[in-house]
């Protein structure tokens, strides 16, 4: 399964602004996490919004081949 991860702000510091990466299984969401803590040292903090192919996405959400995951920091703003 290949996806491809776009990151912004602070997390585009551990990440750059797009990675590609390969797995053998399907993951869910939160998984994927995991993944990039221990192997880019993603920051816990801020949580991230994750976004799947233009949509917010729930931790236990399966993540499908070719699908785009965003990662971005909470925002406010008014």
């Amino acid at each position: 399964m290949r996806i491809t991860i776009r990151s912004y702000s602070i997390f585009s510091d551990f990440l750059g602004n797009e990675v590609r990466i390969e797995l053998d299984e399907s993951i869910t969401v939160g998984e994927l996490l995991d993944y990039l803590k221990n192997t880019y040292s993603l920051p816990s903090k801020p949580e991230p919004i994750v976004l799947i192919n233009g949509e917010i996405a729930s931790l236990d959400q399966q993540l499908r081949d070719g699908d785009t995951v965003y990662i971005v920091p909470p925002f406010s703003g008014g």
